[in-house]
């Protein structure tokens, strides 16, 4: 009997799509549209400037960054948001344009939104579920984000160590799809799948190494879940818990034929507030994820702690936070056959550790406008291996490797405004 075309042409593309891919069918094909409302265009966005006023102990490799002052317009977005209404479905299009001028990309965001009694699915060049969903101290954090904000921008770091909250692995605004289930009984699950942590938006497909500018490694076919609770309590307690992880296969950030191993990174967190009063903390693990495993054996990702507390009275806000990572080299394999020949083979590279203390202060002046200020220290170590080892990667003459880096810590305050709409 002949196959209908329809029948085979349905038959193939379940065959071809990924799970996701296959989701996105589900929900197009079981929506009813009834009753449709024309979508409405709703617009806002908002813009700080702030005064960083900073010191460091050591001058950046680039000859900069040691002490004085930066002014800065930051975090400047508009949002065009347009959403529909259908009888048993809702279906959406935001776009966020980037105010900041020094930005090569002004899209920062580009995502679909389809929602049902399924759940709600996204599609686009937009954040994941490691970004979206987890909770921890950096929730907590006012004004600029305290150890996890724009202080970032004024700090020279020590070689190795990292000073982020985000997880190992983290798929920013890659082009994705991230689907989250309805929220029953105060649990929800969400899962991303991004093919490329290097495409966003329309560019062309490439399946090859493509070199990122940074040498940094990244994934392919990125998968995230997370385990989201939420409920507040009898007594006011609102208590959120996440639980995520991360796998994906591992590609170097360069076209050289350096092996590195594959994406295995995961994290839990929990954020609690009650009147007033709110206490957060997370604990991320990079395991073995992304790291190079043609020049060293044992070599590890970071493990990054941090906490905060606050509280909010009337117009104010204060909070406290702390931040950890560490990051544990391995050794140096055969000199013969890995880049790093100026260290005997067997050399281990050492842990490279890095610290930040911060507090905030936000005051509410009108509704969308605030002030805030913050004060951050930051104390970064790192090892004599490492820095000789940067030093090599820094001498290559095809490569362009950051200088390395010693020993460095500092504190920065930062003063600034904030008008939403």
């Amino acid at each position: 009997m002949t196959q209908c075309p329809k029948t085979s042409f349905i038959r193939s593309l379940s065959k071809r799509a990924s799970p996701l891919g296959s989701l996105l069918f589900i929900f197009l094909a079981t929506a009813v549209q009834g009753e449709v409302s024309v979508p409405k265009l709703v617009m806002s966005g908002s813009s700080s400037l702030n005064l960083h006023l900073f010191g460091n102990k050591e001058r950046g490799y680039e000859g900069g960054k040691g002490k004085g002052q930066h002014l800065a317009l930051e975090s400047s977005k508009i949002n065009f948001e347009a959403d529909g209404e259908a009888e048993d479905f809702d279906y959406g299009l935001k776009i966020t344009f980037s105010g900041e001028p020094n930005q090569t990309n002004s899209v920062s965001e580009n995502r679909l939104k389809i929602k049902n009694q399924w759940g709600t699915l996204y599609g686009g060049h937009t954040r994941g579920p490691e970004n979206k969903a987890t909770c921890g101290g950096q929730r907590i954090m006012g004004a600029t984000g305290g150890f996890d904000g724009k202080a970032s921008k004024t700090r020279s770091v020590a070689t190795g160590t990292e000073i982020k909250t985000e997880m190992i692995g983290d798929t920013d605004s890659a082009t994705k799809l991230v689907y989250y289930t309805p929220r029953y009984k105060g649990v929800q699950l969400s899962v991303s799948f991004t093919p490329n942590h290097q495409h966003s938006g329309d560019k062309a497909l490439a399946t090859q190494n493509v070199p990122t500018g940074s040498y940094l490694p990244y994934a392919h076919n990125t998968v995230v879940s997370n385990l989201n609770f939420n409920h507040t309590f009898e007594n006011d307690l609102n208590l959120t818990l996440a639980l995520t992880s991360l796998s994906g296969q591992g590609r170097p950030g360069d076209v050289d034929k350096t092996r590195v191993s594959n994406l295995r990174a995961w994290g839990m967190g929990a954020v609690a507030y009650w009147r007033g009063f709110s206490l957060g903390g997370e604990y991320t693990d990079g395991g073995k994820s992304l790291v190079n495993t043609s020049d060293f054996e044992n070599h590890r990702a970071s493990k990054k702690y941090n906490v905060a507390a606050g509280y909010a009275f009337g117009p104010h806000r204060v909070a406290v936070g702390y931040f950890k990572a560490q990051a544990k080299g391995g050794r140096i394999k055969d000199v013969t056959k890995n880049t790093f020949a100026t260290l005997p083979a067997g050399s281990a590279l050492g842990t490279a550790k890095s610290q930040v203390v911060s507090v905030t202060y936000d005051r509410s002046i009108v509704p969308g406008l605030q002030v805030y200020g913050e004060a951050n220290y930051f104390d970064t170590r790192t090892t004599e291996n490492r820095l000789k080892a940067q030093k090599t990667l820094s001498e290559l003459k095809d490569k362009k490797y950051s200088k390395p880096h010693p020993n460095n810590h500092g504190h920065s305050v930062i003063l600034g405004t904030k008008l939403s709409f």
